[in-house]
């Protein structure tokens, strides 16, 4: 099941201003889960974002 932050979790982990993720979410740059009034960030955003940084390949060939 997919785990999921809210949008201060997210800017807290980032390290970026509340209006900065806002931004970054309404252009689809960071994805998102919209349920209500809640904007949930997938943590699977964090784990890519962090295999990109670290030179992991997103395509696992086998």
């Amino acid at each position: 099941m997919t785990q999921f932050l809210t949008v201060n979790q997210a800017a807290g982990m980032l390290n970026i201003s509340r209006p900065t993720i806002n931004r970054k979410l309404k252009t689809g740059e960071i994805p998102c889960v919209r349920i209500g009034k809640r904007v949930l960030v997938p943590e699977e955003f964090f784990k890519q974002l962090n295999d990109k940084a670290m030179g992991r390949s997103q395509n696992k060939a086998g």
